[in-house]
């Protein structure tokens, strides 16, 4: 009988914070990281740390990733348009903890991804194999700018702006162009680290509205009227 395609190793947990920043809060922000961090390296100039992302939530019939904190997520995502790999994502959360698996994959590895074929990386194979258990087909397309930093111990603090949903039906398609734009005057602050809160978090947080839990697939959904 064949072996269950061996998991890529979970990573976590790390806690995330989120904040939403009006323009003027996220621009005074993002100057002082850009003066006390490092910029993130999946920037095509990683000097300037900004790079575009573009994601595809996948989602069961019943949409339980919309509906279910305990469901994870799953997503393909693409870090800057001229990288390479793509990177196939499960994401469980208990806000304010996450726990990731994830593999990166070649366009050629990405075409055989429909096909029965056992030539797959193990880790492509592992994420094949829950699409066809759950019945996960792709639901929307998700792309936006970001601004990453992070202190080279663990911490991230990314700002993500021009969020742009639309309907999709293709596993890697991001480049669909109808749909609508989540919060036009607002950006998601994302605060990640790992154990104990660092002192940088903790006086960005004492200046900045309280972290409150943000989905921009489930917002996405329900701006486009899919739940």
């Amino acid at each position: 009988m064949r072996s269950s395609p061996q998991a890529p190793p979970r990573q976590g947990p790390r806690t995330e914070l989120k904040v939403l920043l009006d323009a003027d809060a996220a621009a005074i922000l993002l100057a002082r990281c850009s003066e006390q961090l490092q910029p993130d390296s999946h920037a095509a100039d990683p000097e300037l740390g900004v790079y575009q992302v573009d994601s595809v939530y996948f989602d069961t019939p019943a949409l339980l990733a919309c509906g279910d904190d305990d469901f994870p997520k799953y997503r393909s995502r693409r870090y800057d348009r001229a990288e390479p790999s793509t990177h196939f994502e499960e994401k469980y959360s208990h806000s304010p903890k996450v726990w990731k698996r994830r593999v990166a994959c070649s366009a050629a590895e990405i075409d055989a991804l429909s096909t029965t074929s056992s030539d797959l990386p193990g880790g492509l194979m592992w994420f094949q194999a829950r699409v066809r258990q759950l019945e996960l087909s792709p639901q929307l397309a998700v792309t936006y700018r970001r601004h990453a930093f992070h202190d080279g111990n663990g911490t991230r603090i990314t700002f993500d702006d021009r969020i742009h949903v639309a309907v999709t039906s293709g596993g890697t398609d991001y480049a669909a162009s109808n749909g609508g734009t989540l919060l036009n005057d607002q950006t998601v602050l994302e605060l990640k680290f790992t154990g104990d809160e660092p002192a940088l978090v903790t006086e960005i947080l004492a200046s900045v509205p309280d972290p409150a839990p943000f989905s921009k697939y489930r917002t996405g959904m329900r701006l486009l009227e899919r739940i």
